[in-house]
């Protein structure tokens, strides 16, 4: 199972936020290419996983992810 994670219409697109999860060696996955036809203003997600993974690599992912998510965010933006 997955879960969807939308992003903000005046945040970072998913584009942004892949080339950001990779400068921090962080695998995403997008919505957009999973679009069959998308709406003409389809929202953008990033897709979370969530199965459970090694015990030792729970925490260390989860930070990364929310790091990367608060920069995202309007208030974690410089």
């Amino acid at each position: 199972m997955h879960a969807l994670i939308y992003l903000p219409s005046h945040g970072p697109s998913e584009h942004q936020m892949l080339s950001r999860a990779a400068r921090q060696s962080i695998a995403l996955h997008t919505l957009g290419p999973y679009w069959h036809s998308p709406p003409p203003s389809s929202p953008q997600a990033i897709i979370v996983g969530y199965g459970t993974p090694a015990g030792h690599a729970y925490q260390p992912a989860l930070s990364a992810l929310t790091r990367l998510l608060a920069q995202a965010s309007p208030a974690g933006r410089t």
